[in-house]
């Protein structure tokens, strides 16, 4: 076997340490990954429900990082609250959860994805991941990595993780940085991300991008998301984007994307069925499961919720829940996954206007 490392637009398989070399990354982001399961595309052809691949996990509604721009409620340390048993419902209890990787894995789930908050303060932080690895199941993780040395065996067997930084810059935290690339050397994909903010209080402004990009290229971070704080000026962002320009230009070394605040989502099919919350799904720390990973269609008093874990077992509530969820007005304004919805609602429809042929 050759020792040349592919890019992953040419080997979409590579490992994670392919991926966190090689200079394109569009693959791994691609929204037509979703077409490799053609099987579960045509059992939603059939009308049955299909089996999901992806679960979204709330695995905390608490963090350890209080920065400016976040609604999450800050705590000091993780892991004081006892066994998974729950806080003012921000702790996902840890034994319906994992009854949940059993039943997930049973119906031919494949990937978890863990977010919060902070996830590393669950006190049962190893123990969830220790039965994630033990299904079988694939993760990965937005975090803040302030407590990566604490979990570092338990985060090598992830597929990636996302950093979220502005903690590790304004509380001078630098040294992880290293401790976070080595990471990668284990097959772990790992990419960062920075909320650009206009005052420097427990966040990152403008100003500082320079000196916290050239950290980051000599610590061998290749890919970092810069998002606007939801408070800057129109203005300020257009500012932010074209300094942000000058700067890729100038860094080719790092891969720098700018991202809105917003994920507006133009024609998409409102009023009928939202066939990718058929294949992923959101379950908060509270137990509810949801259709989406959005803001408001996957948090809140349960409106849009399926169930919840901790009266139901997984496998009771995805076989009652069909259809699994409308697409409404709301949802244009917060899709993430818009070109993943629109590419399936095309694929399910049937309506045969004469031009399939006319490829």
């Amino acid at each position: 076997m050759s020792g040349e490392i592919k890019d992953p637009i040419e080997d979409q398989q590579c490992s994670g340490i392919e991926r966190n070399r090689a200079k394109d990354h569009s693959k791994i982001y691609s929204p037509y990954k979703v077409l490799k399961y053609s099987e579960r595309i045509k059992e939603l052809q059939e009308g049955k429900t299909t089996r999901p691949i992806k679960a979204n996990i709330r695995l905390h509604g608490l963090c350890n990082a209080d920065c400016s721009f976040c609604h999450c409620e800050m705590v000091d340390d993780a892991g004081q609250w006892g066994a998974g048993g729950g806080k003012k419902g921000l702790e996902f209890k840890t034994e319906p959860l994992l009854k949940f990787f059993e039943d997930f894995a049973s119906l031919g789930g494949e990937s978890v994805v863990l977010t919060g908050g902070e996830p590393t303060i669950h006190p049962d932080f190893e123990q969830i991941i220790d039965k994630i690895n033990e299904m079988g199941l694939k993760w990965g993780m937005y975090t803040n990595a302030l407590l990566i040395k604490r979990y570092y065996e338990s985060l090598k067997t992830a597929t990636w993780i996302r950093v979220s930084l502005d903690p590790i810059f304004f509380r001078n935290k630098q040294k992880l940085l290293p401790v976070i690339k080595s990471l990668s050397a284990h097959g772990v994909f790992v990419s960062t991300s920075i909320v650009v903010c206009n005052t420097a209080n427990k966040s990152i402004t403008a100003a500082q991008l320079p000196e916290v990009i050239k950290t980051l290229i000599e610590n061998g971070i290749k890919i970092l998301r810069i998002s606007p704080d939801h408070y800057l000026k129109q203005i300020e962002k257009r500012e932010l984007a074209s300094q942000l320009k000058k700067i890729k230009k100038e860094n080719t070394g790092i891969n720098i994307i700018l991202q809105d605040e917003k994920y507006e989502a133009k024609n998409l099919p409102i009023g009928k069925p939202c066939y990718y919350s058929e294949f992923q799904f959101r379950i908060d720390c509270s137990g509810m499961v949801f259709p989406c990973p959005s803001p408001v269609l996957g948090t809140g008093n349960g409106e849009f919720s399926y169930g919840n874990l901790y009266e139901k077992t997984f496998l009771e509530i995805w076989k009652t829940v069909k259809p699994k969820f409308i697409i409404n007005k709301t949802c244009e304004m917060f899709c993430i996954h818009s070109q993943k919805v629109k590419l399936l609602d095309y694929l399910m429809d049937d309506s045969n206007d004469g031009h399939d042929e006319f490829i």
